[in-house]
């Protein structure tokens, strides 16, 4: 919702509802680490959200997520999955 252009009353109103549907001990902020280089929209997103952390009275925690994969003859397996979750197609090698 940050990066959606939405504005950040709408963003507090959404947040204060769902801390209130979940009970304030059951709801938090996330902040996934991501190369401020790659992303460079991250820094003020990750800042806002430590912002609205404070304002809002609602914990923010920091991820990061690590993908591995155990066997190599496993990658097109991981590839797939992560494909799938992110809605993206694999282009075929023709190899």
């Amino acid at each position: 919702m940050l990066n959606s252009g939405e504005s950040l009353d709408k963003v507090k109103e959404i947040l204060l509802l769902v801390r209130d549907a979940l009970g304030a001990e059951n709801c938090y902020l996330e902040i996934t680490v991501q190369d401020e280089k790659t992303h460079p929209q991250i820094a003020k997103i990750n800042q806002t959200l430590l912002q609205l952390s404070e304002e809002l009275n609602i914990p923010c925690i920091l991820t990061n997520h690590y993908f591995f994969i155990l066997k190599k003859e496993d990658k097109p397996t991981q590839e797939l999955a992560m494909a799938i979750k992110d809605n993206l197609r694999l282009l075929r090698s023709k190899s």
